[in-house]
């Protein structure tokens, strides 16, 4: 008995968007919108792709802007399941006082660690981090006690976790 007209539509539809290799490609990217604003100094500026998002203002703005989206799309992923995720970033110092302590309360908010090396960082922002590290010569490691909020390492050339 042949089978159902149903299941040789369906299996010559499958087969007409698969590669000469056999292999299907398939774009995520495609199946994903996202889009947002923000204000800026009074200015409603809206983006739909990473360029506008990039072009939206200053380099922190547009990196906290993706924080956020990359903060939503951890939330969705892990509900509300009590996990924490590591985040490891490079020269979170980069950020402006009130910002960085306004991005380091929004992570610890949302379970993210951040893990990171900031040369520059301010003696009042160490009190962001709950662990910071002193990296010696000779292989020696030694804590420098902080007020906990997020975990950090210090080295000689700055914050490190």
């Amino acid at each position: 008995k042949p089978a159902p007209r149903e299941i040789t539509a369906a299996v010559a539809e499958f087969a007409s968007v698969l590669g000469n290799d056999g292999n299907l490609d398939v774009d995520l990217a495609s199946h994903i919108t996202l889009s947002g604003s923000v204000r800026d100094n009074g200015t409603l500026k809206e983006f739909k792709r990473d360029r506008e998002l990039a072009g939206i203002s200053s380099n922190g703005l547009s990196a906290i802007l993706r924080i956020t989206l990359v903060m939503a799309i951890i939330n969705t992923m892990r509900g509300t399941s009590p996990i924490f995720v590591p985040w490891v970033t490079d020269e979170i110092g980069t950020f402006d006082g009130p910002n960085l302590r306004a991005l380091m309360q929004m992570l610890a908010d949302n379970r993210i660690d951040v893990i990171t090396a900031a040369p520059d960082l301010d003696p009042l922002s160490h009190t962001l981090f709950a662990h910071r590290y002193l990296f010696q010569d000779q292989g020696r490691i030694r804590e420098r006690p902080s007020q906990p909020m997020q975990s950090v390492m210090n080295t000689q050339e700055g914050v490190a976790a």
